[in-house]
């Protein structure tokens, strides 16, 4: 087996092991000495790959995002602009790409530990839908929509018997209206000057 065969395998031992612990004692009660053990791996070896569990976690999340929203990203850029009809093909589409991966999606979203790396996709949801806006738009009033978003997907992905025909319709609806709301009233766009440095995320 090849040098680069090798380190790929033993990086997907690693993940898999962190994965699989965090989804059992949760993020915060897992050690690097937990992961190596359950990854049959040193811990010199891990440090080859990872400076620490937030850099793993961190390299999860950034290769999920990139490989599967980035296939999204266009479509969702235009969203605030879109028809009811389109906006609701989009989250289906996007509720589907979290279903196919739900355990790593459950994990992320659901830990307490782990919360802090999901701000990132936060950042991500407002360069989205400000890259389609006509003007700009308050983040206070989109920092409201995301979390909401965000905890309706966490409420998905917890819920094993919600299905995607119940979800999108609705969830669709909300940030249509939501973008209606935001693109007609001025008073929605005149806080983004008093508000927007407190409301910035790291």
């Amino acid at each position: 087996m090849k040098q680069q065969e090798r380190r790929e395998r033993t990086r997907g031992e690693i993940e898999q092991a962190f994965m699989t612990l965090v989804s059992e004692r949760g993020f915060d009660r897992v050690s690097v000495k937990d992961i190596c053990l359950r990854a049959d791996v040193n811990r010199n070896t891990f440090y080859l790959h990872y400076t620490d569990k937030d850099d793993l976690a961190r390299t999860l999340l950034d290769r999920m995002m990139m490989a599967q929203i980035g296939a999204l990203a266009e479509e969702a850029a235009t969203m605030s602009q879109a028809s009811p009809e389109r906006i609701e093909e989009i989250v289906r589409r996007m509720l589907m790409m979290l279903y196919t991966d739900r355990q790593f999606y459950r994990v992320f979203l659901t830990d307490e530990g782990l919360s802090r790396h999901v701000r990132p996709l936060q950042r991500l949801a407002y360069h989205m839908v400000m890259t389609g806006a006509s003007r700009p738009v308050s983040e206070v009033a989109l920092d409201y929509i995301i979390s909401g978003v965000v905890g309706v997907l966490t409420t998905f992905l917890s819920s094993h018997g919600r299905e995607i025909d119940e979800i999108a319709p609705g969830l669709a609806r909300l940030l249509w209206r939501s973008f209606e709301e935001l693109h007609t009233d001025p008073e929605a766009h005149e806080v983004i000057d008093t508000a927007e440095d407190v409301t910035r995320l790291p």
